[in-house]
């Protein structure tokens, strides 16, 4: 589409063939609107309009998008194409054109004074390439496109009619969505005749099920996430995802046919991204991203998995379970060796037996070492043994004190009635 006078001179759009008001669209070329908007040129036409490029007497340039005359008669129509600059300029972004002005001519017209574009359409982008975008240049537009709606459908404005023709790429890259004229507002879902009446609501090959239906109640934010799904398939394939042989068998593929999984259309898209696409192209509403901000922020993470390559895997990677286990076996087998060595060394270590007690089971040695040792009497039991306490856990094993060479037992007492008798090694008493 031509964004200034010298290119829309050199390529002016064509108009319907035998379309009654041809003659007096071209008419009004070079003629001025009100005495201020000078017609520079023909830049397109709609289903409800012809738009010019236009030069203010004070020399700003705009857009002037004129209703056709045959339509201004029809207060439905002509109210829906009113309301289009009222929704624009509430939407609140910039990605949403803004309308500066709307007025009647002398003769009558009926016309609003519009955000002049410098680029191109994405319709007339997509056949400038072949009929198709790269995966990466698609995914950049449709984000955008998602953006503007996040900021539509929080002011509670529904699109009803996205598809490339009402998408337009500045010549900087920039995006913005054209076209408000059949939006709607989520209060008027109960009472949409004022939007009906007289005109063909939406395009088939981007209506999503209920409105294809007619089912007005149930249209709504998600309806146009359909649309942006049906938008990005287009770019990425060039074709319609209805493709019928006439507007009715269009409509009526709309209403009643799924979409197949995307990947079986697109085989060239990642998993993350084809389940990405077909949650936007889901028949039933209820499986559809919920809202505009969630379908965009999906989308990134999708497309930033599907452009992260896998990890190698690492050598030997299958025999880590096994020798992590093996590891942790023998280092088990260490600590229960220690724990053995450090018990022995502890019970081998008689200075944690009470040595009073002990004593008692033995005599002193006589200053003759060669004198035999004399018994206990048998009237004076020796007392029992100490019991010998559980080992504490040690961390290092203790040094084994040597053993004493021969046991002592005390003294018999000062003035004891039984004497100490020799001790016989052949079992009797001298």
């Amino acid at each position: 589409m031509a964004a200034n006078a010298d290119e829309a001179a050199r390529a002016e759009p064509s108009l319907p063939s035998g379309w009654a008001g041809e003659s007096r669209a071209r008419a009004r070329l070079g003629t001025t609107l009100n005495g201020k908007w000078h017609l520079d040129a023909l830049l397109g036409y709609g289903g409800m309009a012809v738009v010019y490029a236009a030069t203010h007497r004070n020399g700003k340039r705009a857009a002037i998008k004129m209703l056709h005359g045959e339509l201004r008669d029809r207060p439905a129509l002509l109210t829906r194409f009113r309301r289009e600059g009222y929704l624009a300029n509430r939407v609140r972004h910039p990605g949403a054109v803004s309308v500066l002005d709307d007025d009647v001519s002398e003769d009558g017209a009926v016309y609003m004074v519009m955000e002049l574009l410098d680029g191109t359409s994405l319709e007339d982008l997509r056949l400038s390439r072949g009929g198709v975008l790269p995966l990466d240049e698609a995914l950049d537009i449709v984000d955008a496109v998602l953006d503007v709606l996040v900021a539509a459908h929080a002011q509670g404005i529904v699109h009803r009619d996205l598809k490339p023709d009402n998408v337009f790429i500045l010549r900087d890259g920039q995006v913005r969505v054209l076209d408000f004229g059949i939006a709607g507002l989520r209060e008027e879902a109960q009472a949409p005749k004022v939007t009906l009446t007289g005109a063909f609501m939406g395009t088939p090959g981007y209506m999503a099920p209920e409105q294809a239906r007619g089912l007005w109640d149930l249209v709504d934010a998600q309806t146009d996430l359909w649309a942006v799904g049906a938008t990005l398939f287009t770019l990425l394939s060039g074709e319609c995802l209805h493709k019928g042989r006439s507007l009715n068998e269009e409509l009526l593929l709309a209403m009643t046919q799924p979409v197949p999984d995307a990947r079986t259309l697109l085989p060239s898209l990642s998993g993350a991204m084809g389940q990405w696409l077909d949650r936007a192209l889901a028949f039933e509403k209820d499986a559809r991203w919920p809202d505009a901000r969630t379908m965009q922020l999906e989308g990134r993470a999708a497309r930033q998995r599907a452009s992260s390559p896998a990890p190698a895997p690492e050598p030997n990677a299958r025999r880590r379970p096994a020798a992590l286990a093996a590891a942790l076996l023998a280092l088990a087998a260490l600590v229960a060796a220690a724990a053995l060595v450090a018990l022995a060394a502890f019970r081998r270590d008689p200075s944690h037996i009470d040595p009073a007690p002990a004593a008692a089971m033995h005599q002193e040695p006589t200053e003759d070492a060669g004198a035999p040792l004399a018994q206990a009497a048998p009237s004076s039991p020796a007392p029992p043994l100490a019991t010998e306490p559980v080992p504490p856990p040690l961390s290092l094993p203790m040094k084994p004190k040597p053993r004493a060479a021969a046991a002592k037992l005390p003294a018999p007492a000062v003035g004891s009635s039984t004497p100490a008798l020799p001790f016989d090694p052949l079992g009797s008493r001298k």
